[in-house]
């Protein structure tokens, strides 16, 4: 082998090792969590200094990407005439057979090695990569400045022509959204973080991700169902309102006149001191919101308000439940038991593999509970809702029912409701 073809194999070999490193880094740059890079560039060492730069200048980063790829493909071009000509001419003479060969031999290669591959891995741990090669980049940076330099700013000035103002390429603070934030927490939850943030704890990384998830929820999501709900009429007897405040251990009940779908207020049970003659004296306003309304807009406007509960209404006109600012703050912090919650969703362990649930109980909340792997379905989200998509027809206490890979024992139904069940997980 003569020297020139040596030269032509180590040019070929070095320019795609560079061309997959540019390729990698710009893949990198691109997908590398904001957020991530918002909170390292925190940090001190010499990596995220770097990273650092690369941020507040995006146009010269990029550019300079750029450029290297290109200088290494026009090396790769020249290296690879000298590397396949001599095997190519051996075998044809024809000189656009030669061109088209020699074309579509160095384009697969530099596909696959310097582009395809290069940018799968880089954009698996973006973030990753883009600081352990932060430094071998730099030298780029620095060599391919001017270049990179004037590249950006003939831009700049073409870009003038088509666009009034042209285009800001001056870096400065990073934009993230709700992926980035989300991206973070999943980073968390399955351990990728760095050591010291190892720390953190999964229930606080849950309130993360209940944060995240409740700018999707509606009110329907939050709500007491209307069956749940504790009324009394407006014709009740103060006596009667005063056994219901006990025996439900609220302080607030909702009333309404002739019928639930038509709540017409609700009492306070510091209104009872003031000795009134008929429930109508001591009735405040309620607020009345749409299921279909968001859960953080509700409790915006309950903070701009000084409200703490309201009535939710259907699509129809009709009552479809309570809720309350504590419902809506329990779908982030996760449930808040005070020593009135008495008639809270019951979701505990009584054995191995044995758990005894509210029928009122998500599914979604169960499964993240116990780490079990009920069905979640659109047609359903509670276990009671799970329970009757399974058998239409309401259970008895004492009944079993097997779904699955569960033994599900009903031990109390309210009012046609399924109130209470103990479920078994069955060994298969």
């Amino acid at each position: 082998m003569d020297e020139s073809l040596s030269l032509g194999y180590l040019a070929v070999a070095l320019s795609l090792l560079f061309s997959a490193l540019f390729s990698g880094m710009e893949i990198a740059y691109l997908s590398a969590n904001r957020l991530r890079l918002e909170m390292d560039r925190k940090s001190n060492s010499l990596n995220n200094r770097l990273v650092k730069m690369y941020v507040s200048h995006p146009a010269q980063f990029i550019a300079t990407i750029l450029v290297g790829n290109n200088v290494a493909m026009v090396v790769y071009g020249m290296a690879m005439t000298v590397v396949l000509g001599p095997w190519l001419t051996s075998i044809s003479g024809n000189a656009s057979l030669l061109l088209a060969a020699q074309t579509v031999i160095s384009t697969v290669i530099v596909l696959i090695i310097a582009e395809f591959l290069p940018k799968v891995l880089f954009h698996t741990h973006p973030n990753f990569f883009l600081k352990v090669f932060a430094f071998p980049i730099a030298v780029f940076y620095i060599l391919l400045f001017p270049v990179a330099h004037a590249t950006t700013w003939v831009s700049n000035r073409l870009l003038r022509l088509f666009i009034p103002g042209g285009v800001d390429s001056r870096g400065g603070t990073l934009a993230f959204g709700k992926s980035d934030l989300n991206n973070l927490v999943d980073e968390a939850s399955q351990g990728k973080m760095r050591e010291e943030e190892d720390q953190v704890k999964e229930q606080e990384i849950r309130i993360f991700q209940n944060a995240l998830d409740f700018s999707e929820l509606k009110v329907r999501d939050c709500l007491i169902p209307r069956t749940d709900m504790v009324t009394i009429e407006i014709n009740e007897s103060l006596s009667r309102l005063q056994q219901l405040l006990v025996s439900s251990h609220y302080s607030r009940i909702p009333v309404y006149e002739d019928t639930v779908d038509n709540i017409v207020g609700y009492v306070n049970a510091k209104s009872l001191f003031r000795s009134p003659g008929r429930i109508a004296d001591i009735l405040l306003q309620l607020v009345y919101v749409p299921e279909t309304m968001r859960a953080r807009d509700l409790l915006a406007q309950f903070i701009r308000t000084s409200r703490s509960m309201a009535i939710v209404v259907d699509e129809f006109g009709g009552t479809a439940g309570l809720v309350t600012i504590e419902d809506l703050v329990e779908e982030i912090f996760g449930e808040i038991n005070d020593e009135h919650d008495l008639t809270r969703i019951v979701m505990k362990t009584v054995g191995q593999g044995t758990y005894l649930l509210s029928g009122r109980a998500e599914v979604e909340s169960i499964n993240e509970e116990f780490s079990l792997e009920i069905p979640e379905d659109e047609g359903y989200d509670t276990l009671a809702g799970f329970i009757l998509e399974h058998d239409p027809s309401i259970p008895k206490v004492g009944e079993e029912i097997v779904i699955g890979n569960f033994l599900i024992t009903v031990l109390r139904v309210n009012a046609g409701r399924i109130g209470l069940v103990q479920l078994r997980v069955l060994d298969r």
